[in-house]
């Protein structure tokens, strides 16, 4: 009775006591806990909600497993559900349970009531004290609707509905259970990520939450010292960024995200901005910079029906330095949107807008050609090269006709999209676009690679994303060529200015070569000469 007193107060004094676990090394071994470990028990203990970045094969899963063992054992009518990423996943933690359970000294199991459980298979362990363990894979339905003591979200990070079981179990864990979240990263973005971040921060914070957040290193880990880490670096091929994806615990290096981890965590950190005011629809239209009349702009627009889930988006970029000025996004029909589009379009000096025309794209391509706002985009049916507005349209009668092989906007097709993606990746992860939007940011966390397609996680949208990449494309094919036109002008005007032939008025032969100066001597004047952009 003394014993199981002191196993009853203490987890880990149980488990070093009474504990055996299955290693790779050893097979069944007495559970001689870390120091770190220890760490860990104690606060699952203490503590209600813990969120926990890890590397891998720190022993984290055995420790939780063994925690959960601890505490249907020690407490009655105890409901445990873990949540994994797949069946086998969940059947490896239960079996881990078993094991600590099976091994337990007779004496233990008899007093305990352990020798004959009431239900003992790969989803569900239930003892006679009326405690109970439920595995689950992607549990959203395992968790709705029932007391839960005690939730665990193991490899939180990988499970594509961990946001839903989280919002699932919220009725009861908020009456007073537990959870325990723990993964090792798969990106920056998500569930496990979002939350992860939100427990760095106060509580108080609009972003923060009541997590306790934990990071567990590789070198936290007694064994693994500088050779452990130089054998780990040689079988990676000494590649720096798959160590740190694997016992890094480096968001940045981990995930499958369209843009690079280390371009979304530097837009996060050194260039999103509040925008200088709030306006239109809702206030979605952002603002960071009003119309100046000696820049010039363009806007992107992708488009949504506005009653689902996806978004109306655009861009609107100052083509000078590729700076985003102002940004949209919101859900509204096709004709408010348009109206919104040539409102923002004459206030920015009649730039060009550029609407991506598939689907309800086309109608918005439609309304601004009724309303003949004067710089729509034009491109080639197949190749979507710009063509200029006075090419592109033929006047018949009383109306204007779309000339033969010619679109108004740009069409996706098999062809174009991954053009675009390809773009996206250049200008975002060389920041070659200055974007100021959290939204936007937001979208890119998500923005992933799926069977070698660019597209939105499950649950997210990537609508700001799609209007990017069309928006890195239309620069690098059409502005980037100016642009070099402009530096090579420039870079011409200043060689002549340096070789141009020095004369004094007294020089002899001086007014038949000398074109800066009159007859009689004086300096001309010039006229101004500009850079023409046409």
């Amino acid at each position: 009775m003394e014993e199981l007193i002191k196993c009853g107060a203490d987890v880990v004094y149980f488990l070093r006591n009474f504990a055996k676990i299955v290693t790779l090394e050893g097979g069944t071994v007495d559970f001689n806990l870390f120091e770190f470990q220890e760490e860990l028990l104690d606060m699952f203990q203490k503590k209600d909600r813990i969120v926990i970045l890890k590397a891998r094969q720190m022993g984290i899963s055995t420790v939780t497993a063994g925690y959960v063992t601890w505490k249907i054992i020690f407490e009655s009518n105890q409901n445990v559900v873990i949540v994994a990423t797949d069946r086998e996943t969940a059947k490896e933690l239960m079996d881990k349970v078993k094991k600590i359970l099976n091994e337990l000294p007779e004496w233990m199991r008899d007093t305990l009531n352990l020798t004959k459980l009431i239900t003992n298979n790969d989803r569900e362990i239930k003892l006679k004290n009326e405690s109970k363990v439920i595995a689950a894979a992607k549990g959203e339905d395992a968790v709705r609707s029932k007391a839960i003591n005690l939730l665990v979200i193991d490899e939180a990070a990988f499970i594509s509905n961990s946001d839903k079981v989280w919002t699932a179990a919220q009725p009861t864990l908020s009456t007073g259970g537990d959870c325990i979240v723990l993964s090792t990263p798969n990106g920056v973005g998500g569930w496990f990520y979002d939350t992860y971040e939100g427990a760095l921060l106060d509580s108080e914070h609009p972003e923060g939450n009541d997590f306790i957040p934990y990071e567990l290193l590789w070198d936290k880990h007694p064994k693994r010292d500088e050779e452990w880490f130089r054998k780990t670096m040689k079988s990676l091929n000494n590649d720096k960024k798959k160590f740190a994806q694997e016992y890094g615990c480096s968001f940045e290096a981990s995930g499958d995200t369209v843009a690079s981890g280390e371009a979304i965590k530097k837009y996060k950190e050194e260039f999103i901005t509040p925008p200088k005011y709030k306006r239109g629809y809702e206030n979605n239209f952002w603002v960071w910079k009003d119309y100046d009349i000696r820049r010039e702009y363009i806007m992107v627009a992708d488009i949504a029906r506005g009653d689902g889930d996806d978004f109306s988006t655009f861009w609107l970029i100052d083509l000078k330095n590729y700076e985003q000025v102002g940004g949209f996004k919101g859900q509204l029909e096709t004709s408010l949107f348009s109206d919104t589009l040539m409102s923002v379009g004459y206030e920015y000096g009649e730039c060009p807008i550029v609407v991506e025309n598939n689907g309800v794209g086309h109608a918005v391509v439609q309304d601004l050609r009724r309303e003949n706002y004067p710089n729509i985009w034009y491109s080639e049916k197949g190749t979507n090269r710009k063509v200029e507005p006075w090419k592109a349209e033929v006047r018949k009668g009383n109306r204007k006709e779309i000339v033969s092989g010619v679109v108004a906007g740009v069409s996706a097709n098999a062809k174009t999209k991954p053009l675009w993606v390809d773009k996206f990746q250049q200008y975002v992860n060389n920041f070659k676009i200055n974007i100021k939007d959290r939204r936007a940011i937001e979208e890119m966390q998500t923005y992933i690679w799926l069977n070698r397609k660019a597209t939105a996680q499950k649950g997210k949208n990537d609508d700001f994303m799609s209007a990017l990449g069309i928006l890195a494309w239309i620069l690098d094919e059409n502005y980037k060529v100016m642009q070099n036109s402009t530096d090579a002008y420039i870079n011409m005007i200043k060689g002549i200015k340096r070789s141009e032939t020095k004369f004094s008025i007294g020089t002899p032969g001086m007014k038949k070569y000398n074109k800066d100066l009159d007859i009689n001597g004086n300096k001309k004047k010039m006229p101004f000469l500009g850079v023409y952009r046409g």
